[in-house]
């Protein structure tokens, strides 16, 4: 029963996420590309912050990949993907359960020397982001990570930022 009610609880935090994503995973042919761009004229603005939040959808939009962590080193990690399909009025995320995967087709994610780490804060009422600075030490087992980068293959992404997800206004 504990079971059930812990995959309850990941398949709803999933398919809120899917919510707001749009559009999960990108195939690798659309690799290379960049961490969200937002122009501002005004320098007093930092775009992200707790005054001036980002909306998500250009988060998701922008990313390469999204998934959970499997297992994490100083130079990278290894993501369970998380795939999203078009279902007509929406899209369905889903994954499958840490532990459970097929560690062959999990993504082995590179950190660039030059990668940026970030924490978003999505709240999941407004879809709107706070991002804050994050560190490489931050990502652990079981962190929903989106990803920036290029593939090297099908399965190796190396990226140039990385964003720690945290749904806000998520019920249990």
């Amino acid at each position: 029963m504990m079971k059930l009610r812990k995959l309850s609880i990941l398949l709803i935090a999933v398919c809120i996420g899917a919510g707001l994503l749009g559009g999960c995973n990108k195939a690798p042919a659309e690799s290379g590309t960049e961490a969200p761009a937002v122009t501002d004229t005004n320098t007093d603005v930092i775009p992200g912050d707790k005054n001036n939040p980002i909306d998500a959808d250009q988060l998701y939009a922008d990313m390469s990949l999204s998934g959970t962590v499997a297992e994490f080193t100083s130079d990278g990690c290894s993501v369970i993907p998380i795939t999203t399909e078009d279902v007509g009025d929406g899209f369905l995320a889903y994954q499958v359960i840490p532990g459970n995967e097929n560690k062959e087709k999990n993504v082995t994610v590179t950190y660039n020397n030059d990668c940026v780490f970030q924490l978003a804060a999505i709240d999941v009422e407004t879809g709107l982001a706070v991002l804050s600075d994050a560190a490489k030490e931050d990502v652990k087992k079981q962190t929903t990570l989106m990803l920036y980068g290029d593939y090297q293959d099908t399965y190796h992404l190396n990226v140039s930022m990385v964003v720690i997800q945290r749904l806000e206004g998520v019920s249990e």
